[in-house]
């Protein structure tokens, strides 16, 4: 009789093809079928005769808002529905039920709004954006007519090539949840050790795989640390933030380290027209963009931002995507620090003090959630080309150095704010439309009250 008894589901997640726990056999109605079997078109076996509906909604009965359902040919066994089905669910259509005086069931007229595709979700984001940036190029150019030429706009990306590159590796980490503030003290660390490894007669492509396996293993200690000793990121990268800016100090003797013969190509080289770390720079947030928007990994990276909780339930691997994220991160901060060595043809210790703030407020300028979820990379683009004509207006409006700085800092307390107060509107937006789904006065048909 004991051995009869099914055991104990687990408190693990969901097994990832089955969606269940702990059971000791198949359903019974899988059970009786196992013959039965078809592959449907996108290869997931499912059982002969079972309804497969198309969207949410299809196949359910009338007062579960499917509307019924009638088959077409094509698919075995799916279901197309024959009403309107803009995002309906069933649930809410069964919840905007209300009773007649008459015991008969109302529908409610409350249809759901079509959700917003990621798309124009960037396109929102990036056009204030787009706007400030012609806004200051105008400007700019009202006052010194060489603003506006290729030739400045070359500049301009050659300046924030840096910025930008670490951008994509921290929209990556923002994204799913996480934070490095050690990206800026890591790049002056590399650049020395680059120059160093070049002064001493290492060839180009050991020079490049040095900086970048440093910079992969430095991430994945970090992503290690922070998966399974549960760790903030935020206090853990500022540690390294300030162990790197001392290595790089001791390890260049406080001064600049000049560069040799070698690695010229990458920081003055013209592919195309532009400077080799301007390029570098457009190929890394495009490759960046590609695997973050059109991937199975940045798809994952949304879904740990958005609730770590329900990703692991879901079957999502979080603490080895963590450590891949700061591990991606490393990567691209090692690409980074040998462009900064590359344009500046030394290695400067001091060179990316202060560039992690930059590189925060450029990803959540580009409309990043620093809570996680939200993010894109065409965004972060904008946002690290702000900053790059902003810097370039002041200069050519001849402003010291030192209100460039507080001007950086103005921009990243904006962007805080705006990103706050964006999220405050729509969690309002939000519980005004439950509320209205929710009176009486949402319902149209009901008799009036006797």
């Amino acid at each position: 009789m004991a051995a009869g008894r099914q055991r104990r589901a687990g408190a693990g997640p969901a097994h990832r093809r089955c969606r269940r726990r702990g059971e000791v056999r198949d359903l019974r109605a899988a059970h009786r079928s196992h013959r039965a079997r078809t592959v449907r078109g996108d290869g997931l076996q499912r059982l002969r005769g079972d309804r497969l509906p198309g969207r949410p909604g299809a196949g359910l009965p009338g007062w579960l808002g499917g509307g019924g359902g009638r088959r077409r040919r094509g698919v075995a066994g799916a279901v197309v529905p024959t009403g309107n089905g803009h995002g309906s669910d069933g649930v809410s259509d069964l919840l905007s039920k209300t009773p007649a005086p008459d015991g008969r069931s109302t529908a409610t007229p409350v249809r759901a709004g079509r959700p917003s595709s990621p798309a124009l979700a960037a396109l929102r984001t990036v056009l204030p954006l787009l706007l400030a940036v012609v806004v200051l190029s105008i400007f700019s150019n009202s006052r010194n007519d060489a603003f506006l030429t290729w030739n400045n706009f070359n500049n301009i990306l050659t300046q924030i090539a840096a910025l930008g590159i670490l951008a994509a590796g921290q929209t990556f980490l923002i994204i799913g949840g996480q934070m490095d503030l050690s990206v800026g003290s890591m790049v002056s660390f590399l650049a020395v050790l680059a120059a160093k490894m070049l002064g001493a007669d290492w060839s180009d492509p050991a020079v490049i795989a040095l900086c970048l396996v440093v910079g992969v293993v430095v991430g994945a200690i970090w992503g290690l640390i922070v998966a399974f000793l549960k760790v903030p990121p935020f206090i853990l990268t500022l540690g390294g933030l300030s162990i790197f800016a001392s290595l790089a100090l001791v390890l260049a003797n406080n001064t600049p380290v000049a560069v040799p013969e070698g690695l010229d190509w990458l920081g003055f080289g013209q592919p195309l027209g532009l400077r080799t770390p301007a390029f570098v720079l457009l190929v890394v947030l495009i490759l960046a963009g590609l695997v973050l928007h059109f991937t199975k990994f940045g798809r994952n990276v949304y879904a740990l931002g958005s609730s770590p909780q329900a990703a692991y339930l879901a079957g999502i691997p979080t603490k080895r995507l963590t450590v891949e994220l700061f591990m991606l991160n490393g990567l691209i901060v090692g690409i980074a620090g040998l462009v900064m060595m590359a344009r500046l043809s030394s290695g400067d210790p001091r060179s990316g003090i202060g560039l992690e703030l930059s590189v925060i407020a450029a990803t959540v300028l580009g409309g990043a959630a620093l809570a996680g979820g939200r993010g894109t990379m065409v965004g972060t683009f904008f946002g690290a080309l702000v900053f790059g004509v902003v810097g370039a207006s002041l200069t050519f409006l001849r402003v010291p150095g030192a209100y460039q700085s507080l001007v950086s800092g103005g921009i990243l307390v904006f962007a805080v704010l705006a990103t706050a107060l964006a999220d405050r509107y729509r969690e309002s937006g939000r519980r005004f439309a439950r509320r209205a789904a929710a009176t009486p006065s949402s319902v149209t048909g009901a008799a009036p009250p006797g």
